[in-house]
């Protein structure tokens, strides 16, 4: 496996350590790329124009603001030294920042139908086959202010198989001046796919999908003293079709309260899988208030391992629901000893909590909510959007706020890109009742139609560039999803076939 590193820390040290960047032209395997190099030290942006290449670290200085606008696709280089990389802020080899006098800033804006894509260099056009393996670089860091502050804007922002050794997005001391919304990190390796260190930041419409070990993970920094993190977050999804880790973990001091989140585990979306991972787990004095929740298809829904929290109300799993976990495990509530008082099965159980083990439909890995004993969400925190029902992502047209720029458990693309780097394809007629055809001056090399549980239904490795049409008529009415690969481009349409 070819590895890639990429760091962006949004911390600047003494004016020795900062240097001018670049922007250089280059071309691998005949594809044009820009390639940004070194500190970030005036303000600049990054556009859909071209295609980036990120080289070994870039940081963003001190009153530097960088700009990434919609559509733009970023790919991480293998640095030269991947300890510089790691040591960059512990530079007295005490374990602390030194000479911080500012922080850089960040404006990462794309749309639900153009996200701004991290990526590794495997995987970017041009470059063969591309590589599916979670881990191929380092990831994002960015470092705060503290609470209150403000580092920017994130929005719409897929991050795919970074986390080598460490953590798909790190914020690091973040405050809540900062936004941090529709993000989605796929195939992480490491920590966490996105991990949170003291600070005060808000989430709001997170996906950790398919990460080898934490989907979330809460927690102090290590340096500054300030505690652990002590933000609200809304409407996250965590879901894998893979035996890994904790969904969501708690820990060191952290203080956050969460609401209408959905975690679907290995025995939810591989049928005939074992129950594997865990929900949601509070340990090393941390602290975790839930509501409006639904865990399953999980080894254990939930495990405290702070008594102390649980007594003084920090720590709360409550108008939520548990069920289709491991059977072995109180009959598939999945409940750990340790978070009894909130499991409607156990003797120990107050009633108050409002819980429930009784299944509802979730379909498409995470889509779907229940109103059976839910709780305003606007009463439990001003952040949070004043909704009724419990899960993360409601059915019905025009509510499902993931699609259009996440990606699924297998990685394809549910959305129709109109990135000006695409070739140009038109599907015709749509809806369609017998043959599809797709229109384009491009080489297509394979096509994919998926339903909208995410199956594949049918593919081509070897399409027909000469007819350029596909057979629709031995499929049944419905919605599905088409992947066509063009020109090593990837472009999703929806299709209506009637």
């Amino acid at each position: 496996m070819k590895r890639f590193y990429f760091l962006i820390t949004a911390l600047f040290v003494f004016s020795f350590m900062s240097a001018q960047y670049t922007i250089a032209d280059v071309n691998l395997n005949g594809q044009a790329f820009k390639k940004l190099t070194g500190t970030v030290d005036a303000n600049e942006t990054l556009d859909n124009t071209s295609l980036w290449i990120i080289a070994d670290s870039v940081r963003v200085a001190t009153n530097a603001k960088l700009t990434i606008t919609q559509g733009t696709q970023i790919f991480a280089e293998t640095p030269q030294t991947v300890l510089l990389v790691e040591n960059l802020e512990d530079l007295d080899g005490g374990g602390n920042p030194i000479g911080v006098s500012a922080f850089g800033e960040i404006d990462w804006q794309g749309t639900s139908t153009n996200p701004i894509v991290f990526n590794s260099l495997a995987n970017a056009p041009g470059q063969g086959a591309g590589d599916d393996s979670a881990g191929q670089w380092d990831g994002i860091r960015i470092e705060g202010g503290g609470p209150g502050s403000n580092s920017g804007i994130i929005r719409y922002v897929r991050v795919m198989y970074s986390g080598l050794g460490s953590n798909g997005l790190e914020l690091r001391n973040v405050g809540n001046g900062t936004t941090v919304e529709y993000v989605q990190v796929y195939k992480n390796d490491g920590t966490a796919g996105i991990r949170v260190n003291s600070g005060d930041v808000n989430l709001k419409y997170i996906v950790a999908t398919n990460g080898a070990d934490r989907g979330l993970r809460f927690d102090d920094d290590g340096d500054t003293g300030g505690g652990g993190w002590s933000g609200a977050g809304q409407f996250i999804v965590v879901n894998k079709d893979i035996p890994a880790g904790n969904a969501i973990e708690a820990r060191d001091n952290t203080l956050p309260i969460l609401s209408n989140v959905t975690i679907t585990g290995v025995g939810f979306n591989s049928p005939g899988s074992t129950p594997d991972g865990n929900g949601f787990r509070v340990r090393d004095d941390g602290d975790l208030k839930i509501y409006n929740t639904v865990v399953t298809g999980v080894d254990r829904s939930v495990r405290i391992d702070n008594n102390s929290g649980i007594a003084n109300g920090d720590s709360v799993f409550a108008n939520s629901a548990s069920f289709d976990n491991n059977p072995g495990q109180d009959s598939g509530t999945g409940f750990h000893s340790s978070a009894d008082v909130f499991n409607p099965t156990s003797a120990s159980y107050d009633p108050s909590f409002n819980n429930s083990v009784t299944p509802f439909s979730i379909v498409d890995s995470y889509v779907g909510t229940s109103t059976a004993d839910s709780t305003p969400a606007g009463a439990l925190d001003p952040f949070f959007d004043d909704v009724n029902y419990v899960g993360a992502v409601q059915a019905g047209d025009g509510n499902d706020w993931t699609f259009g720029w996440t990606v699924t458990l297998d990685g394809t693309v549910l959305s129709v890109s109109d990135n000006s780097l695409m070739p140009e394809i038109v599907v015709y007629p749509n809806p369609v009742q017998d043959n599809l055809k797709l229109n384009t001056n491009s080489n297509i090399s394979a096509v994919a139609l998926y339903n909208t549980l995410g199956k594949k239904v049918y593919e081509n490795l070897s399409f027909d560039n000469n007819n350029k049409q596909i057979d629709m008529s031995q499929f049944e009415r419905g919605v599905y999803l088409l992947k066509v690969m063009s020109d090593n481009v990837p472009q999703t349409f929806k299709i209506i076939k009637k």
